[in-house]
């Protein structure tokens, strides 16, 4: 045993270059998949650590404005059963002014100065937290100070035209409830920057009320605790209150961010390393299987001698064994480097925080394993082919060259060129190794296409999705208001058509799966502007009809309805059995829909909107002015931004003022935000430019991938054309004695890599085709399917440098052919 052993080894030595080449590849190999786990973990601890540390709400009540003394206090609602802690706020929705004049939508929290909150804490950046005494303090969150380059005393005034509120900042913090940057969550898709946060000083908010006022509620709980019964006492101690959302932690829309987008990625990262693990396995099988076809001679002097098959097993296994675990040791650090650069990246178009690295054991031993197992497995199989030898037919030598000519017409076709006709043959001598390394040339470019195809696929569908909408921008109000308020609003110019809708947040409770948050949105039924994209089912059959169309993306953990199903939406306590009609799947996450009258009837809003498409230019049907059905304005109380009664139209917002702004996207929007009641304008092009920004994070992640892809591709393709080209070393020897010079040799080989390159990328279009349809069905099971966009250009980008990397992987060979020493050379075995 211990001979063949020596045996192992001694050939492990002898073929140092082979031996350093696969230990590059299974170290690459080992870094892509230790890599990605290290980012991940990273990105979900640094989630974790924060969401910890700063208490992040385990149930977010918000109710109506209620006066302190009518509200439970703050002790009562510690001996709940499983409440750990309680904070109360009050909210108010209002916009400032950007520095180029356009308005942006804030949200004041208003939080008591004498200490930090309990629940939903910040961390400070920069600056001081709120201090009694100081009304006019206010600290921002740090990504609305860096999208907007807001600093240490800084000016902010919140509405600036209607009784304006001026802050000075004294603080920059990090908030656990918007640990990615602050997005508008009433818009459609929400994308980040769209809204500003500001935490005020409640006392700045008690000189305009008589009565100290809350309308926010936050809970965090025991560890330990059922989330769901200790939700259910906190709501019951709740249920004098005028309740309109509660948001468990896991619907937060940070915490669902990282969640879905994150995860997915998290599912698609094992497979993709998968595909690079068969790659490097390729070429460990091809290095030992031409090792034992190279060595028959001496593995039938050693079977002669008594030796057992089986043994050699043990002995070609150190010719895997070796590299793996070389090439694991070299890829754990490699991971180590490859996570922070990816974390780091993955943080930054998140908006996430600086990462904070974590490094488990597990994770490493995964690294290193998979290099080990890989080289293993891959030197076992052409090593198991020793069983079927026996000595005789071993010591006769030879190996698996087999020829019979080149097929007469292209014999006839090469018959002018010696070095071309040559080439080709050694194609057709050695068809299993000139089948390898088609199929390496092949996965080479097959594996990073197939990246770039699955996340174009899904910029295509957001730009697709977006130029099929037949609305130019979605706005929401502030509060519900009546359809003559609305009206008022969209006689601002340049207007056209429009659709309002219902929107609310209610708890959706269906069979068989725990009751979570959703965003129940009420459309117009028949509607002209906002079409959903059907995935199964039909739209509504009426406006007031009970039933849902369900959005079944991001619903990997989740049993996706059937049509037909019942489900239930409860608000304020009253239950509402909707008949599932329809499926949808698309970037709204969390989000159902209901025709717009049972919406109404739900949220209490009969004859109100939240909201409303609407398209730019001229009206199908000319609306009558604003001013010739509506009585003009009253004069108002200096609080009455911030309680709207919208049934009185002498408290409804004027026309946008100045000049006329045509239908300019950018000009409509900000002409709409002028109004003070509108808190949120959504332009088509936005919500495409949203969407698209839902996949930066994972295109960090592909984009390395292909990048890792790329150079396994040279090291692949360079050990394999060693194989062909230096086990002819006695073969290129007699052509030169026959006196072929250093052109006539770089023909001859770079034709047969040529052959050999057309062949494998002639495969690698349906090999491109089918890894793309894979990770993108791996990307649908995470998210929801899209259609795959194949574009020659993705294909085009990956193939030029691998074309590129086998030329110059050709070249050491031929120089090495040109300085054999032919007589060395030609004593060893004749041309066969």
């Amino acid at each position: 045993m211990m001979t063949l052993i020596r045996f192992g080894w001694r050939e492990l030595w002898a073929s140092k270059g082979r031996t350093a080449l696969i230990t590059v590849i299974l170290a690459i190999q080992a870094m892509a998949l230790g890599g990605g786990f290290f980012t991940f973990d990273s990105l979900f601890s640094t989630r974790d650590f924060y969401y910890e540390q700063l208490h992040l709400a385990d149930l977010d009540v918000q109710f109506v404005a209620t006066p302190q003394d009518e509200l439970p206090t703050i002790e009562e609602l510690r001996k709940v059963p499983g409440v750990r802690a309680v904070s109360r706020r009050f909210i108010a929705i209002g916009y400032i002014e950007k520095k180029d004049g356009t308005p942006l939508p804030v949200i004041v929290h208003h939080l008591d100065p004498q200490g930090h909150p309990a629940v939903n804490d910040l961390k400070m950046q920069s600056g001081t937290f709120l201090v009694p005494g100081k009304p006019e303090a206010a600290v921002i969150d740090r990504s609305f100070a860096q999208a907007y380059d807001l600093a240490i005393g800084d000016k902010i005034v919140v509405n600036p035209h209607r009784f304006a509120a001026s802050y000075t900042v004294s603080g920059i913090a990090l908030s656990p409830e918007f640990l990615v940057p602050t997005a508008n969550p009433d818009m459609l898709v929400p994308n980040k920057g769209s809204i500003g946060i500001v935490y005020g000083s409640r006392e700045q908010l008690d000189k305009l009320f008589t009565d100290k006022l809350y309308n926010n509620y936050l809970f965090s709980y025991e560890e330990g605790a059922d989330a769901k019964e200790t939700s259910k006492a906190v709501l019951a101690a709740l249920s004098k209150l005028q309740v309109e959302r509660v948001v468990p932690k896991k619907s937060n829309f940070g915490y669902r961010y990282i969640e879905e987008m994150l995860g997915a990625a998290r599912i698609f990262m094992p497979a993709t390393a998968a595909i690079l693990a068969i790659m490097a396995a390729i070429v460990t099988f091809i290095s030992v299987n031409r090792l034992v076809v190279s060595r028959r001679r001496e593995i039938g002097g050693l079977l002669a001698q008594g030796y057992a098959p089986g043994q050699f097993v043990i002995g070609f296994a150190i010719l895997g064994l070796g590299p793996g675990i070389m090439g694991g040791l070299l890829g754990a650090p490699g991971a180590v480097g490859l996570g922070i650069g990816l974390a780091n990246k993955n943080s930054e178009l998140a908006g996430l925080p600086d990462p904070i690295m974590r490094y488990t054991t597990a994770n490493f031993s995964y690294a290193i394993l998979s290099a080990v197992f890989v080289g293993l497995s891959a030197a076992l199989l052409p090593a198991l082919s020793v069983l079927k030898l026996r000595p005789a037919h071993a010591l006769r030598g030879g190996d698996e060259i087999r020829f019979s000519g080149l097929p007469g017409p292209l014999e006839r076709l090469l018959s002018g060129s010696v070095s071309a006709r040559y080439a080709l043959r050694n194609v057709f001598r050695r068809l299993r190794l000139s089948f390898a390394t088609a199929s390496l040339v092949a996965l080479a470019i097959a594996l990073p296409a197939g990246l770039l195809t699955a996340t174009a696929s899904w910029e295509t569908w957001a730009r697709s999705q977006s130029a099929q909408l037949h609305w130019d921008a979605v706005l929401g109000f502030k509060v519900a208001m009546k359809e003559d308020l609305v009206l008022k609003i969209m006689s601002t110019k340049g207007v056209g058509d429009y659709e309002g809708y219902v929107q609310g947040y209610g708890t959706l409770v269906r069979e068989g799966v725990d009751p979570y948050e959703v965003r129940v949105r009420g459309l117009a039924v028949p509607s002209e502007l906002q079409t959903l994209e059907m995935k199964g089912g039909a739209f509504f059959s009426g406006p007031d009809a009970n039933e849902a169309i369900i959005n079944t993306a991001f619903a990997r953990s989740t049993p996706i309805p059937k049509i037909g199903d019942m489900v239930t939406v409860v608000y304020q306590g009253k239950s509402h059995p909707l008949k599932v009609v329809g499926l949808v799947s698309d970037l709204a996450i969390s989000t159902m829909f209901a025709p717009l009258g049972t919406s109404q009837r739900i949220f209490g809003m009969e004859g109100k909107l939240s909201g409303a498409y609407l398209t730019f230019g001229t009206a199908k049907k000319p609306r009558v002015a604003f001013n010739e059905t509506l009585p003009p304005e009253a004069p108002r109380p200096e609080f009455a931004e911030r309680i709207v009664d919208d049934d009185d139209p002498s408290v409804a917002p004027p026309p946008a003022p100045g000049p006329a702004f045509g239908t300019d996207p950018k000009g409509m929007k900000n002409a709409l935000l002028e109004h003070e009641l509108v808190t949120s304008v959504q332009l088509k092009t936005e919500m495409a430019t949203a969407m698209v920004e839902y996949f930066r994070g994972f295109d960090a992640v592909v984009h390395s991938f292909v990048a890792l892809g790329g150079l396994l591709a040279f090291f692949f393709l360079l050990s394999v054309l060693g194989f062909l080209l230096l086990e002819r070393e006695t073969e290129y020897a007699t052509l030169r004695t026959m006196g072929y010079g250093t052109k006539e040799i770089a023909k001859t080989v770079l034709t047969e890599v040529t052959a050999l390159a057309t062949v494998g990328i002639t495969v690698s279009v349906g090999a491109w085709m089918l890894i793309a349809g894979l990770l993108e069905a791996l990307l649908g099971y995470a998210w929801f399917y899209v259609p795959l966009d194949f574009r020659a250009i993705d294909f085009v980008i990956v193939a030029t440098p691998t074309i590129g990397f086998l030329v110059l992987a050709s070249l050491p060979g031929i120089r090495g052919l040109m300085r054999l020493q032919l007589a060395t050379v030609l004593r060893g075995r004749s041309m066969g």
